[in-house]
């Protein structure tokens, strides 16, 4: 829903869209072609600080993250790649939504974040353990 809102309020933008759990992807990718947007690139794909294949918790309704021990129903692997490797270039907005793994990515994209003019995080503090991020 954000990649319609982003190009209807900025239709010249481009849009690139990450989107790991393999029945949202197919969600986003009819979504955008039912609204006929151009210029976004869909991936379906998690960010993370590697190019790698993850092992992740798909939820089963709108949301899923990278697996964590314990978890047992709905695992499946995903492709992941290296969000660094996309902000090497000017980026207007950066939205990040990664379910607990932002602090990770984050750092991994440190020296990079100078290339982000706007930056919104959907931040996801374990439950047990303090806040951290500053």
């Amino acid at each position: 829903l954000s990649c319609i809102a982003f190009k209807r309020r900025y239709p010249a933008a481009r849009v690139v869209a990450f989107e790991p759990d393999p029945a949202l992807f197919a969600a986003l990718r009819a979504n955008v072609r039912s609204f006929g947007l151009r210029d976004v690139a869909l991936h379906n794909q998690a960010v993370w600080t590697a190019d790698a294949r993850l092992p992740f918790w798909a939820e089963g309704a709108f949301s899923g993250r990278v697996a964590m021990p314990g978890d047992r129903a709905g695992l499946i692997e995903v492709p992941a790649v290296r969000l660094r490797d996309y902000l090497d270039r000017p980026v207007d907005l950066l939205k990040l939504d990664v379910e607990g793994a932002e602090l990770s990515i984050l750092a991994d994209c440190a020296d990079r974040l100078a290339n982000v003019a706007r930056l919104f995080v959907e931040y996801h503090a374990p439950a047990d353990g303090p806040q951290r991020l500053h």
